[in-house]
């Protein structure tokens, strides 16, 4: 938290924050590693269990002042032209955030093996950026973006009509009330499971809206080995106090453990540099509009707190997904097929 406040003050340059989150991260994890040494394999089958016995997902998984309840106009300045606010994929270092845009739509694409005439739900859409390059992708397939705020829903559909994309419906609603009428193709979902806790409970819903022979794509930030989750109370955690407050990081592993109703057909790490890079692009942005952002942020010291807040938080992706060559933590995309039980 020592780091944090630094931040807020603005006492730290840049080049110090770095090497502050770089030592952070670094302790964090040595923490929870020895934590996972120490219980063995008890301890996340435990976990496991807990997850599964709760709610859907908790409340809160994104603070106020940096996630939520903050303009479209600011993340059309600070995020890249398609608004994709997860990771792109950066096939050579030289591309622009908007080619690295493209090529993760097209990798996410191929990956979940989509194709024109499906029925595709997209679950937990944020600004829409994958479902509204789908559309045009792919004209005779109907999507379905479903995302649980109605700024985003307001910003996708605006999109929508622009585009004039008839074939894709926007739907505003609660994933735990969420419950379609049809059976679809695909279901993806693009950096939605990291809010999630019960993943037993979601794998069991989205097989209930899969075809029998349709698959479900999940694409989500992951770490190699270790599962944790980010709590508001815990004081030492600069992201779980500001960003996550009730999220997670899956490792690339947790989700073989729940096979009832989706059983992993594929699976693929990407390394995390992709999401270092994307950072770094999104902090480019943060400093060439900041005069303009600051104000979309409540202006004055409340706007400037905020900025140095996002600041910090980009400048974490970046130092932590960069570790060890992308190696420590990374991208996980999965493809799960129904179990036979459920077929």
């Amino acid at each position: 938290m020592i780091l944090a406040q630094l931040s807020d003050k603005n006492w730290m340059p840049e080049a110090l924050l770095r090497l502050g989150v770089r030592r952070l991260s670094r302790k964090q994890l040595q923490d929870r590693q020895m934590r996972a040494r120490r219980h063995s394999g008890d301890s996340l089958q435990t976990q496991i269990s807990t997850w599964s016995q709760g709610p859907l997902a908790l409340n809160n998984a994104r603070d106020e002042s940096t996630h939520a309840a903050v303009p479209t106009a600011f993340y059309q300045r600070m995020l890249g032209p398609n608004m994709l606010d997860v990771s792109a994929y950066w096939r050579h270092p030289g591309a622009s955030l908007a080619e690295a845009e493209q090529s993760m739509f097209e990798l996410l694409a191929q990956r979940a093996r989509l194709g024109d005439g499906q029925h595709i739900l997209d679950l937990g859409c944020g600004w829409g950026a994958f479902s509204l390059w789908a559309a045009q992708k792919y004209p005779d397939a109907r999507i379905t973006a479903v995302t649980d705020t109605a700024q985003r829903a307001r910003h996708v559909a605006d999109r929508k009509r622009e585009l004039g994309l008839e074939s894709l419906h926007v739907i505003h609603a609660e994933l735990h009330q969420f419950d379609p009428a049809q059976d679809f193709d695909r279901v993806i979902s693009v950096g939605m499971l990291q809010n999630v806790r019960n993943h037993a409970l979601l794998f069991e819903r989205i097989a209930s809206w899969l075809k029998e022979d349709g698959r479900f794509f999940a694409h989500l930030c992951c770490h190699q080995s270790l599962s944790y989750t980010f709590d508001a109370l815990d004081e030492d955690s600069w992201m779980s106090r500001y960003i996550f407050h009730s999220g997670m990081m899956p490792s690339f592993d947790l989700f073989s453990n729940y096979d009832t109703h989706l059983k992993i057909e594929d699976r693929l790490w990407l390394s995390g540099e992709h999401y270092q890079c994307s950072a770094e692009a999104w902090l480019k942005n943060l400093h060439r509009h900041r005069k303009e952002l600051k104000q979309l942020l409540g202006g004055g010291p409340l706007g400037q707190l905020r900025l140095r807040r996002w600041r910090l938080f980009l400048l974490a992706i970046a130092e932590q997904f960069g570790a060890d060559q992308g190696r420590e933590w990374g991208l996980g995309q999965y493809l799960f097929k129904k179990t036979a039980d459920t077929t």
